[in-house]
């Protein structure tokens, strides 16, 4: 059973919370400019009085636009005009923090059933990514790669060894443990053993 099968609910989770927030961002996505009443049937045709700006506005991309104002309504006088003159209002994905949150919980939770830190996905220091994949080297792909060895040689009817680059297994600290074993006297080989600096070996 793999670990999201045994964490079931935690993958449910992340997978209902990446759902939602795609849902969120696939929702629509526009500027809404108010126009005084009556001048904003048109299609953009010659016929439309807004013609003209609906093609500046669409070939805009970016850059500015000079548009008439509102304030006189059209030649219908202040009561015709908007409370406020051109102003953009925009309409598009509105992220509840709460719900990204959430999905970065889940997220990281399912990491943890897979026996991989959360620090190696998210902004940790240098330092911290380091430990991290030190304890995913040594605490989930060491054991199965004994598992994978054990099958292999099983199945092939050969012994089988897997081995891997030694990074993930923080030989600045091994030796500095090895320096201070072998300075109070412990046995260089024991030491070494101890260490594990030529464990692959």
């Amino acid at each position: 059973m793999p670990p999201t099968g045994c964490a079931s609910d935690s993958a449910r989770l992340s997978a209902q919370a990446e759902k939602s927030l795609a849902d969120e961002a696939g929702g629509p996505l526009a500027q809404i400019l108010t126009i005084p009443a009556g001048s904003d049937g048109g299609d953009g045709s010659e016929d439309d009085p807004l013609a003209d700006m609906k093609r500046d506005i669409a070939k805009a991309r970016g850059k500015a636009a000079f548009v008439e104002t509102t304030a006189a309504g059209w030649d219908q006088g202040r009561s015709g005009a908007p409370q406020r003159d051109w102003q953009a209002t925009r309409l598009g994905p509105n992220m509840p923090a709460a719900m990204v949150e959430l999905a970065r919980d889940s997220f990281a939770r399912t990491l943890a059933a897979c026996g991989c830190s959360p620090a190696l996905f998210d902004d940790s220091d240098g330092t911290s990514k380091r430990e991290a994949l030190r304890q995913w080297h040594m605490g989930t792909v060491q054991p199965l790669a004994r598992m994978l060895e054990a099958e292999l040689a099983a199945k092939l009817e050969a012994p089988i060894r897997l081995a891997f680059d030694s990074y993930p297994l923080d030989l600045a600290g091994r030796a500095q443990a090895f320096q201070k074993l072998v300075a109070g006297g412990m046995e260089i080989d024991r030491a070494l053993a101890v260490t594990g600096l030529l464990g692959e070996e």
